[in-house]
């Protein structure tokens, strides 16, 4: 509980926890999401291969540990698993852990390739150091109060030569045009509150905390 009040405004959890019921839904209020697995499913693929954790010639994850730091309701965790990675989904969002497990238990040839836990990265990492060949953490950090806290956490739980795969929203003009005015009041395609833009992260300071962790 000290980590989620330190590192997680408990606003964003209730906010995410409401839309749970549509989490599934391609054409709902996650249907960014969904779209964005047909590029950030393969691109762990592809990028664990470039540093040659996997062989090369390799067309899945197959033996992979990865982890979903901030999994939601499981989108990205079932596109790794379809794979062929195994997953541990970790989110702080009891309702929406609630929505992946269900949906998960539909999928029959993934469903013993995820396993969901409700906890935040910090507690996790205090039991499971050095454990994943990859981490995964998709439009979840710019969320984070405490981003070093977060990325120290992440890096604790990494095998040595392991990657981590983030994407987030930059801390640009662009950024706030696009996501804060244009998609939360004037297109509506955002939840209004969803995003603080004090919490964008500056690439430039992004890949700085990663060299100093």
């Amino acid at each position: 509980m000290e980590f989620l009040e330190k590192n997680v405004d408990l606003k964003d959890i209730k906010r995410f926890n409401k839309q749970a019921k549509e989490w599934w839904d391609p054409k709902g209020v996650q249907h960014g999401l969904h779209a964005m697995n047909y590029m950030r499913v393969p691109w762990v693929l592809e990028g664990l291969k470039e540093t040659n954790y996997i062989s090369k010639d390799a067309t899945n994850l197959e033996g992979c540990l990865i982890l979903d730091a901030g999994c939601g309701g499981g989108i990205y965790a079932e596109g790794l698993a379809k794979l062929g990675a195994k997953v541990i989904g970790l989110d702080c969002a009891r309702e929406l852990l609630d929505v992946a497990q269900n949906h998960l238990n539909t999928q029959h040839d993934i469903k013993d390739k995820v396993t969901y836990v409700c906890e935040t990265i910090e507690e996790h990492c205090l039991k499971n150091e050095n454990k994943y060949d990859a981490i995964v953490c998709s439009e979840v950090i710019e969320h984070i109060i405490d981003k070093n806290s977060f990325l120290e956490a992440c890096i604790k739980t990494l095998k040595p030569g392991g990657s981590i795969f983030m994407t987030t929203i930059s801390r640009t003009f662009a950024a706030w045009f696009l996501y804060k005015f244009m998609g939360e009041y004037v297109l509506g395609l955002i939840e209004r509150g969803t995003h603080d833009p004090k919490l964008f992260i500056d690439y430039k300071d992004f890949s700085k905390n990663l060299r100093k962790e």
